[in-house]
């Protein structure tokens, strides 16, 4: 049986015995995926601590200050499904949504699609993807396996080939409205994300939506 080393570490889930030593990321993004055991529950943090911390340890070289906006849009991404940011212009709305998709599909890679949309490829290489680019150039080695990107295409698979799980740009308006909308449903996996630019009429908004495919199905079929 698995023997808890010391129940008052934040870091609960891994020090049981059997799981050795993790460097702390790996062990923070598992506390971000997996809810506690309930004999252990009173030790668990939350979500919100876990991807707050590992966020800060994943791009700790690459300047993201930490403020109250990203304090507020973590905690909402991490208690709602549905979210909408509004804002101005270059008050940072796409690169936190690039940070909260690229830690989220961090945590289980090999299980997750996250769908990174806007109206155009132009729009998407200039807001969200340029975020979710530079993001993953610099995560750093010890976080484990970070999938195989091409960038120039919208593309971050976990292994060549894979078209499930990944990170995925997609431009909802180049072609037609039916393509779009087959994009954007077509995904079917353990877990799913959603973050998308809108239109240009209403371009200070940043929508955000993270389901499981049990909500995701039921949403299409309302």
């Amino acid at each position: 049986m698995l023997q808890l080393a010391s129940q008052t570490d934040e870091l609960w889930p891994f020090y049981f015995e059997s799981f050795g030593e993790l460097p702390t990321i790996q062990k923070l993004l598992y506390c971000g995926l997996h809810d506690p055991d309930p004999e252990l529950a009173e030790f668990y943090r939350g979500k919100y601590y876990y991807r707050r911390r590992a966020i800060q340890m994943l791009w700790n070289d690459a300047a993201v200050l930490w403020h109250p906006w990203i304090d507020r849009a973590l905690r909402s991404f991490c208690e709602y499904n549905w979210i909408t940011w509004t804002g101005p212009a270059a008050s940072g709305k796409s690169m936190e949504a690039s940070l909260f998709a690229l830690e989220y599909w961090m945590e289980d890679p090999e299980g997750t699609s996250v769908i990174m949309a806007s109206t155009t490829k132009s729009a998407l290489a200039r807001r969200l993807w340029y975020y979710v680019q530079d993001l993953h150039s610099k995560i750093p080695p010890e976080a484990g396996p970070k999938g195989d990107p091409v960038y120039s295409e919208y593309l971050i698979r976990w292994r060549m080939g894979d078209k499930k799980n990944g990170i995925f740009g997609l431009a909802v308006e180049d072609g037609p409205i039916e393509d779009a909308l087959h994009n954007l449903i077509g995904f079917h996996n353990k877990r799913a994300s959603c973050s998308s630019s809108t239109k240009p009429r209403a371009s200070a908004r940043r929508s955000s939506r993270r389901v499981t495919t049990s909500q995701k199905i039921r949403s299409l079929s309302a």
